[in-house]
């Protein structure tokens, strides 16, 4: 099986880059996937010798971008600082070789707080008309040419064996944000109705359908207008559930249609240009969507915290749905109190090559324990003997 092991940049700038990347080159792990775009976080570094807790900046890219591939978009890269004065990319891809390794560029897409506050006209918004920051609409003009600039940009410039996509499509109400929190609790329902996006942008894209966003924002406006009214109770007599909701208001429906070929057709924007610029692959950090089927080159199954019985059981899935001739990997979380052991360790991979993985993700070389990153390779030597 393949596998990978996702990082940052800051990895190879504090530990230093012969020593990571020999050390997981040592591990038998045929990849690293670099963050080239990424929001922000709060996290514990345990084994970075220069602090133990590290809060990244919002937004930013971590390689250092070519502005001609950005002169079509307002929107603009913002190189980060521990990516300055070194290129960790172009580094880092001068040693693959060396320690048998490829390398992917793990990208973050529409989640993007600095640029959202900075451009609030290309955000998501909700019915009400507010902005979800940290939410670029796909539907953005703008924001399609940057999302397609920094794929471009990566794979001509970058001895880049794959883009991993991650958040190409809509971003919702929920962020995970610092002091997020809801003192009026939200079912299921309520929160993917206040996701939805009546933004300018959703209305100019959405009109060469001849649907009408006006009543359907009416209808999910007078339904959260009377959840909120009777809150903390739920309104009686109202959609309860998604299918509920679908069914009582007409063109609902047909707006999530919509929504889902917006996110397709940007994934294939992005695959028709790698096509184009050689042979860097393109995989999906989501499970199988059929709309992306025939402009990726692979999915992943999401198998974080699951037992070895899970794991085969979510693979299994998720290869009869993309079938054969698509790469499938399963990705696993390392520490995060996720595996807690080497036979553990081992159970999963073992479990995910059996059950049709193609490869295997682990998640991610910054905040794991070294003691549980340390358990990779025996679990990926054990793999390859049994599969």
């Amino acid at each position: 099986m393949f596998s990978s092991m996702y990082m940052y940049a800051w990895d190879l700038s504090d530990e230093g880059l012969d020593e990571v990347l020999g050390r997981i080159g040592d591990w038998g792990v045929d990849a690293i996937a670099m963050a080239s775009s990424y929001h922000t976080g709060y996290f514990i570094h345990s084994h970075n010798p220069n602090h133990k807790m590290y809060f990244a900046e919002d937004g930013v890219v971590y390689f250092q971008p070519d502005e001609r591939y950005f002169e079509s978009t307002d929107l603009k890269p913002k190189v980060a600082a521990v990516s300055r004065t070194t290129d960790w990319f172009e580094a880092a891809g001068e040693r693959l070789d060396r320690y048998g390794l490829r390398m992917m560029a793990w990208t973050v897409c529409t989640h993007n707080s600095r640029l959202g506050a900075a451009h609030p006209g290309q955000v998501v918004r909700n019915v009400y008309g507010d902005a979800y920051t940290h939410a670029l609409c796909p539907s953005s003009s703008h924001v399609r040419r940057y999302v397609l600039g920094l794929c471009q940009n990566l794979a001509a410039e970058y001895p880049l064996h794959a883009v991993q996509l991650e958040a190409p499509g809509f971003r919702g109400l929920e962020h995970g944000h610092h002091h997020e929190r809801y003192g009026t609790p939200l079912r299921p329902l309520e929160t993917w109705l206040m996701s939805l996006s009546f933004c300018e942008s959703c209305q100019d894209r959405v009109s060469v359908r001849d649907l009408d966003l006006s009543p359907i924002a009416q209808g999910v406006k007078t339904h959260m207008d009377r959840y909120f009214k009777t809150a903390p109770l739920t309104p009686a007599g109202s959609p309860a559930t998604r299918d509920e909701m679908l069914e009582s208001l007409p063109g609902l429906a047909e707006m999530e249609s919509f929504r889902a070929e917006v996110e397709s057709s940007l994934v294939k924007e992005i695959a028709e240009s790698l096509h184009t610029q050689g042979d860097t692959r393109l995989f999906a950090l989501e499970g199988h969507r059929p709309d992306y089927m025939p402009h990726v080159d692979g999915f992943t199954a999401n198998c974080y915290g699951r037992s070895p019985n899970e794991t085969g059981q979510v693979v299994r899935t998720q290869r009869r749905l993309v079938g054969k001739d698509k790469e499938l990997a399963a990705g696993f979380m390392v520490g995060f109190d996720s595996i807690l052991g080497p036979g553990e360790m081992s159970d999963v991979v073992e479990a995910a090559g059996s059950a049709g993985a193609s490869g295997v993700n682990f998640y991610n070389y910054s905040e794991a324990p070294m003691r549980a990153l340390e358990w990779i390779k025996p679990a990926l030597d054990k793999a390859n003997i049994t599969t």
